[in-house]
């Protein structure tokens, strides 16, 4: 049996594979392994908490905390994200992580790569839901995570909504 890698694979989320590559923000993944999906799914039942009536309340304070240690044990470094202006104002400390570019005849800021577990905090802490999802999907799916498929803009689909079948990590949140 072929053990899969723990290197960090690149990957292009499929909201970004339309773009010109230069502009396509990459994520790098490490494959989850099943002690490590045991690891999450006890974070999320942790923020379930059932009543003596048999209801389920959901803690959301826990489950956002819950997806945070997910997103941050899962990505281990960003490339090319672009970060809205607006963000740098309300983070300061990104100021000294940006470079300026031109996208599209555009002004944008860029942070070229960073490994930093706070901007990849504060990436997923800005981040829409089935973005995180689409990560955690595709960590768990090992079928993506050959290096044949890490940074295609061809690729196939990996989400739930792109008709592909799935293994693996399923959606813990819920919306």
């Amino acid at each position: 049996m072929r053990l899969l890698s723990r290197k960090p694979v690149p990957y292009v989320m499929e909201g970004d594979r339309g773009k010109p590559e230069d502009q396509q923000t990459v994520f790098y993944i490490i494959p989850v392994r099943v002690e490590e999906q045991n690891e999450a799914v006890a974070r999320y039942a942790r923020a379930r908490q059932e009543t003596r009536g048999g209801q389920v309340n959901i803690k959301s304070s826990k489950l956002t905390a819950a997806d945070l240690t997910t997103f941050v044990k899962t990505v281990v470094r960003i490339e090319n994200m672009a970060v809205p202006e607006d963000l740098i104002d309300e983070y300061p400390r990104l100021k000294d992580m940006v470079v300026e570019k031109t996208w599209d005849g555009e002004k944008v800021y860029v942070v070229e790569s960073c490994e930093d577990e706070w901007f990849i905090k504060m990436v997923g802490e800005t981040m829409m839901i089935d973005e995180i999802n689409e990560i955690f999907e595709v960590s768990a799916d090992r079928g993506r995570l050959t290096p044949s498929e890490k940074k295609s803009l061809t690729s196939l689909p990996t989400s739930s909504s792109g008709g592909q079948k799935k293994s693996g990590l399923k959606n813990f949140t819920t919306v």
